[in-house]
């Protein structure tokens, strides 16, 4: 028989993905689910098979219960239909099977939300109480004479950084299978989720508490993009910077956005003649940052208002 290749929905298949990527973290699928996915896979796994079972039942040795010729036959025939054929058959079948394991899933989709956001906030927990037993980033040559606690808080620090990447993962994709937008896609110019890469400013709100005030946005983000550096990496460096790292809850979710550029402008030198100026860095989101006040324009003039 001629075999085709017949694709799935590439939406459903990431769904797919991230469904198993928390199964292998402790949270399974409901049972339909699991049921319904693997006769999705027996479907897909169909071969030419009619063929086969009708030439073995014609070579059969004799006195064995003859099987109904006929109908493998009738069989072996229908397996010749055209890719055409085959296709209108695969996708009907498939929206079916798709359309009731989203049914199946959805009314748990928050609920292993919150599962998996526990377990992110426990190694995370942990993480924070060992690097604040001794730095994580502390040279090994200075960690051999210190004492048992320090050492083992090193060496915990980092199993639980490890843990926090893994966990990361699965936060993110039981966060989308919960409906919250985590990618970069532009429906406007006809990008779809599954093929966009994730905003990194929303897996950075997911992953750590940004409502502190005192926080720099530009510090957060430079600790948050520290992904090769260090024995932990972003989870170190935020550390330091005294963040919070918490699952976040999908009720009201906002992403962190980006540092605006750093501006440049020259100031006159008090105390030197007119004429001699500095070059002043400016961040914008620094905490306590006020604007510049620009002169107001009365309407009807183009003089510069009264003061």
């Amino acid at each position: 028989m001629p075999q085709y290749f017949l694709p799935v929905d590439p939406a459903f298949t990431e769904r797919r993905r991230r469904v198993q990527l928390l199964t292998e973290h402790g949270i399974n699928p409901p049972e339909s689910w699991a049921d319904l996915s693997a006769r999705l896979d027996d479907f897909l796994a169909i071969d030419g098979t009619a063929v086969t079972r009708l030439c073995d039942a014609i070579v059969a040795p004799p006195g064995k219960t003859p099987p109904d010729v006929a109908a493998l036959r009738a069989l072996a025939l229908a397996e010749q239909a055209g890719p055409q054929t085959v296709a209108v058959i695969n996708n009907t079948v498939v929206a079916r099977v798709q359309a009731a394991m989203l049914a199946a899933y959805e009314p748990v989709a928050e609920n292993n939300y919150a599962k998996i956001a526990s377990q992110f906030d426990v190694i995370a927990a942990e993480f924070t109480a060992a690097a604040a037993t001794v730095d994580p980033e502390t040279p090994s040559t200075e960690m051999v004479l210190a004492p048992d606690e320090h050492r083992t808080a090193w060496s915990d620090a980092e199993r639980h950084a490890h843990r926090l990447d893994q966990t990361l993962n699965a936060l993110v994709a039981a966060a989308q299978l919960a409906g919250t937008r985590l990618d970069n896609a532009n429906p406007e110019l006809g990008e779809l989720w599954h093929d966009a890469t994730l905003d990194d400013s929303a897996v950075l709100a997911l992953a750590i508490d940004t409502t502190d005030p005192a926080l720099v946005r530009r510090d957060v983000w430079r600790a948050w993009q520290t992904t090769t550096e260090g024995r932990c990496r972003r989870w170190s460096a935020l550390h330091k910077l005294g963040v919070t790292i918490r699952a976040a809850a999908l009720d009201g979710f906002e992403s962190y956005r980006e540092p605006a550029p750093l501006q440049y402008r020259q100031e006159q030198i008090l105390g030197k003649p007119r004429g001699f100026v500095r070059t002043v860095e400016i961040d914008v989101d620094a905490p306590g940052y006020v604007a510049p006040i620009n002169p107001i324009r009365d309407d009807d003039s183009p003089r510069l208002a009264s003061w």
